[in-house]
């Protein structure tokens, strides 16, 4: 009788290593720590499409209820108040890329001691999590110039590095800069015109106004936003001699160190009820006029 065998090489045993490769992008990737599947993740995770045909996700978010409501000798039926939900669809595809090695019982991996298939998973892991970074802050900075360094290379933003849905300007509504300034190539004084706490308490105040409110997580009961910086941000904040600055980063690092939440791990500490991240790939800023970024 015959026996059917699956190899090591058999494409069907690839799969699993897929798998497998994909948990440990989403560990090793900057915003893990903000992907959830509930509602209260900054990042939510929709798996509808592993168990059903689909190239597209549709979610949903509900307004905030603000009907007048009713008191004594009112009656409630009737007076009930509709759902509202805003809706978003994001468009899905398939990114794939691969290491060429050869196969174990090669001359190639005789000559050298690293195993070359777990070299090529390990460098794969690194270029998924990379990627799906960049991905991520392309779309949250808004960043539409044609153009942006990746690992000192400049490269031309296709669809593959944007994740397939067109990137959305912010309004004008949702950007701070310093000093009054109106323009992100206006932004040539450093003296002026770098990073600081100020800039940190106007945007909480713009979340918290915004309508509809920009929303933050809970966690243990408080609650936070969460703000990556750029490492030229975190320099200028660390080298800031006003009173005050650093230290009351650095001193409540040890009350959110003992918070049981992955938000706060890695984090440079929390100011004014924002966490603060680091990111090397926080987009720059895009000139006013033209496509292209600004240094």
């Amino acid at each position: 009788m015959a026996t059917t065998h699956i190899g090591t090489h058999d494409p069907q045993s690839v799969k699993l290593w897929s798998q497998k490769l994909s948990n440990e992008v989403l560990k090793a990737t900057k915003i893990a720590p903000l992907i959830g599947k509930s509602s209260n993740s900054i990042i939510q995770l929709y798996n509808e499409t592993h168990k059903s045909a689909g190239d597209s996700v549709t979610f949903s978010l509900l307004v905030n209820l603000f009907g007048d409501g009713v008191t004594q000798g009112e009656t409630l039926e009737g007076n009930e108040e509709a759902l509202q939900f805003m809706n978003d669809r994001l468009v899905i595809n398939e990114l794939l890329h691969a290491a060429r090695v050869a196969n174990n019982d090669s001359i190639d991996q005789q000559r050298i001691l690293p195993n070359l298939r777990k070299k090529a998973k390990e460098g794969l892991v690194r270029w998924y999590a990379n990627r799906l970074s960049i991905m991520f802050f392309l779309q949250v900075c808004g960043y539409t110039a044609r153009t942006i360094s990746i690992d000192g290379r400049e490269v031309y933003i296709k669809p593959v590095y944007y994740g397939f849905n067109e990137i959305m300007a912010p309004s004008s509504e949702r950007i701070i800069r310093p000093d009054g300034k109106t323009k992100d190539e206006d932004l040539t004084d450093k003296a002026k015109h770098s990073f600081s706490l100020k800039l940190i308490d106007e945007a909480v105040k713009q979340a918290k106004l915004a309508n509809p409110q920009i929303s933050p997580v809970h966690v243990n009961g408080d609650d936070v936003y969460v703000l990556y910086l750029h490492p030229t941000q975190v320099m200028q904040l660390r080298t800031n001699t006003e009173t005050g600055e650093w230290l009351d980063i650095q001193k409540s690092v040890y009350a959110t160190s003992r918070a049981k939440n992955p938000i706060f791990d890695g984090s440079l500490g929390m100011y004014n009820g924002v966490v603060l991240r680091e990111a090397i790939h926080v987009t720059h800023g895009v000139k006013f006029t033209l496509c292209i970024k600004t240094q």
